[in-house]
């Protein structure tokens, strides 16, 4: 009773006496008796408040000046969640200092047989050019993300192609998120899907471009074998956390199949650009926020949480030959 009376308190004063006191008068009585700040004893057109009330109200009216502010303080801060439209902060200019777009490298390379090869860096950045998932995929991180390393390679798709002509969606619950992408990525009300939907997905649009090229899922990946891939100029898709700062959140579970499932309210899908040996830190194309610098440890942990899901895109020889130590686990 305290709490809600307190929650009206911040909300209004007149409310309160509405719905914690009724009276026999109408509503809009009521009001106007409470904007006019008539005594109550002066509005003879109500009934006597009966004795319990009275004892409320007191309570009420004895909170101190200085009680009031402190509730108060203390209801700030369980304002709204920040709008999750309004995190993105991207400039053109904080492209500088990336290395050389890949399709920047495959035009001056055109008809030649270029062989990978290996930065020994201790900073490593590849400039995939970020992507924004709002405002017309609010649940759709996977796909803009698949996108962005689909630009960096040199194929000019969108994410609303991507969503729309080879992500595989339906019903949640109504099969596996390894299956299928549950519900719409332009639906705020969607969930997502894990690294096998989005790999087949890219590989179904791979396959329309007579590529070489294939999304290969190396789900099971130690997080710091990654940074071979970056070595080698490969971006690599990967799952986490929205919040660098808060653990996976399970929100639901549901049966499927004879099996029990459960997914992760705060999933997040981000793509893996770089990294300071230095700092300790990684560097990520993030859909919801643009090119950010994360801590390592804290990114590894939510990599980790989230079932060590990782894609990249190569031809496959390259796959098998030039990056043998991230070979998906069988």
């Amino acid at each position: 009773m305290r709490k809600e009376m307190i929650c009206l308190l911040a909300g209004g004063m007149a409310l309160l006496s509405i719905f914690v006191f009724p009276t026999p008068g109408s509503k809009a009585e009521t009001v106007r008796a409470e904007e006019a700040e008539l005594a109550w004893e002066e509005q003879e057109e109500y009934d006597p408040l009966e004795e319990e009330e009275w004892i409320v109200r007191e309570e009420y009216y004895n909170y101190s000046e200085e009680a009031y502010y402190e509730e108060a303080e203390e209801l700030e801060t369980y304002s709204e969640p920040e709008s999750l439209e309004y995190l993105w902060d991207f400039e053109e200019q904080m492209m500088e200092g990336a290395d050389p777009k890949r399709i920047d490298l495959l035009e001056e390379n055109k008809g030649k047989k270029v062989k990978p090869e290996r930065n020994d860096s201790d900073e490593i950045w590849i400039g995939v050019y970020p992507l924004a998932q709002y405002p017309d995929f609010p649940t759709g991180c996977e796909v803009t993300s698949m996108t962005m390393v689909l630009n960096y390679e040199g194929f000019d798709v969108t994410i609303g192609e991507l969503s729309d002509q080879y992500l595989k969606k339906g019903v949640p619950a109504s099969e596996s998120y390894r299956e299928i992408f549950w519900g719409d990525p332009r639906s705020p009300e969607a969930f997502g899907c894990f690294a096998p939907v989005l790999a087949d997905a890219a590989n179904q649009y791979l396959k329309e471009q007579k590529s070489d090229k294939r999304a290969i899922d190396l789900t099971g990946t130690e997080f710091e074998d990654l940074y071979e891939a970056l070595r080698y100029g490969y971006p690599v898709i990967v799952w986490g956390s929205m919040y660098i700062d808060q653990e996976i959140v399970e929100i639901g579970s549901w049966e499927i199949e004879g099996e029990q499932v459960t997914w992760p309210g705060n999933e997040h899908c981000m793509v893996l650009t770089g990294f300071s040996l230095k700092d300790d830190t990684v560097k990520v194309c993030d859909p919801l926020r643009g090119i950010v610098d994360y801590d390592r440890t804290a990114f590894e942990r939510h990599y980790n949480d989230m079932e060590c899901q990782a894609i990249i895109i190569c031809p496959e020889e390259e796959k098998e030959n030039e990056i043998p130590i991230i070979l998906p686990v069988e």
